[in-house]
């Protein structure tokens, strides 16, 4: 059957801790400042948010030979069949970099598959893989599985503003001028097409917020296994006040984790982000 390796890019919310102890192998995006470069696992999300008035960065996929790299360092330790998560391809370069890479390494398989999702939504599809995986899934099977799972996995996001999305390009669906111009606060999603769509529109950030973890709520309601994550963006009191409301499904949960999103997509969301992700297995 062969040794089968996953990969996915940092934009998976997937940490260095959680990689470790899923076997997971991480491709860092950039984060590129007019003087000075960091990546996701470089930078402290707070210096991100302390200096976004000053100046908003740009964000940028690794170079083609950084990934040919990281397949060929892979593919060193003995893998010979990877499969490669990105962010959606339509939200990023990262799947269409994989893509190119994959045809300039020799004597390995390599899979790319487009999550049609961005942050945790993409995560959950790591952690999903080394589940079948362990369970001695073949290569074909687990790709196919992961397809079956797209509409499964959902990222449930609240934006403050909608300023740094607009900035970034990448507003998607969403009615961003006539949300600014009514103060209006926003749950954003993915569609199946990997774009970020409008939810729901809400009057007021605490209305937002609750709105949101009733959706997550309903849709969980009756399922038995699922993974859920709960993530912030400068937003640390938020999170912790929807534990309180949530503790019955994140103790319920097959996999659950918490934590501050990923400083590229924090330049592109801004201060104030609350999210949750759930993954119906």
């Amino acid at each position: 059957m062969g040794k089968i390796a996953i990969l996915t890019d940092s934009g998976s919310e997937i940490t260095p801790k959680i990689a470790e102890e899923y076997g997971i192998e991480l491709m860092p995006l950039q984060i590129n400042y007019s003087d000075v470069s960091y990546d996701d696992y470089t930078v402290d999300p707070k210096y991100i948010y302390e200096n976004i008035d000053r100046e908003v960065p740009k964000t940028s996929i690794p170079s083609l030979g950084d990934i040919v790299n990281k397949l060929n360092e892979i593919k060193n330790k003995g893998f010979d069949k990877i499969i490669c998560i990105s962010i959606s391809s339509k939200l990023s370069g990262m799947y269409n970099a994989f893509m190119l890479a994959k045809d300039q390494v020799e004597d390995v398989q390599v899979e790319v598959f487009d999550s049609k999702n961005i942050s945790i939504g993409t995560g959950f599809f790591a952690i999903f893989a080394r589940k079948l995986i362990d369970e001695g899934l073949s290569f074909e099977s687990v790709i196919e599985k992961m397809k079956q799972k797209i509409k499964d996995s959902v990222p449930v996001i609240t934006l403050d503003t909608l300023k740094y999305l607009s900035l970034g390009g990448r507003i998607g669906k969403i009615t961003g001028i006539v949300g600014n111009l009514l103060n209006l606060k926003l749950i954003i999603s993915c569609n199946e097409d990997g774009e970020y769509y409008t939810v729901e529109k809400n009057r007021g950030t605490v209305k937002n917020i609750n709105h949101a973890i009733e959706i997550v709520k309903k849709e969980l309601s009756g399922i038995k296994d699922y993974y859920l994550v709960l993530l912030n963006g400068d937003n640390q009191s938020a999170m912790e006040k929807a534990k309180e409301s949530m503790n019955d499904l994140i103790e319920g949960a097959k996999f659950y984790y918490e934590g501050q999103i990923a400083p590229t997509l924090s330049i592109h969301t801004g201060p104030g982000l609350f999210g949750i992700g759930y993954f119906k297995l």
